[in-house]
């Protein structure tokens, strides 16, 4: 892991994505497309390295019905505080009730464009991974731009 991955990861910085239906038979397909795709149900932390989960037993927590709430944001809240990921099994939940699904994810594999693109492509044909779980490192993604910026001094006002 890189030292911008290890912040999030052992403060439990998550961001959630709740997620409500009016068909309630959308669940299940919902459920399984997640556990396929979301790279944060398929990690987990071993030491300093990122590694695949071997058991794909992916659990998928019980939330109290909708109406036990008054919001889905209260619901989200309620959901993120009892089912915070830990690490060495997984890097985000998800819990569900016959009509919600809520997704809580370790910022060290999330952003807010991740978790856009989650509800972007929900209804997507479900792909599969091939065991490509693993997110590259800040300093690998912006190489280019970090040899290029050494080139130059910062200049100091």
């Amino acid at each position: 892991m890189s030292r911008f991955d290890l912040y999030p990861l052992r403060n439990g910085n998550c961001l959630a994505l709740a997620l409500k239906f009016d068909s309630k038979s959308v669940i299940k397909d919902i459920i399984e497309k997640l556990k396929m795709e979301v790279i944060g149900l398929n990690l987990r932390v071993e030491g300093d390295m990122m590694v695949e989960k071997l058991d794909k037993n992916i659990p998928v927590h019980e939330l109290p019905p909708s109406s036990k709430f008054e919001s889905i944001a209260q619901m989200t809240e309620w959901a993120t505080s009892q089912f915070l990921p830990d690490i060495s099994k997984e890097l985000a939940t998800l819990a569900s009730n016959d009509d919600t699904v809520i997704i809580n994810i370790n910022h060290a594999v999330c952003d807010g464009k991740y978790i856009a693109g989650i509800a972007d492509h929900l209804f997507d044909k479900p792909k599969k991974t091939n065991g490509n779980f693993f997110p590259i490192t800040f300093e690998e993604e912006f190489a280019e731009e970090i040899k290029e910026r050494k080139k130059k001094s910062p200049t100091f006002f």
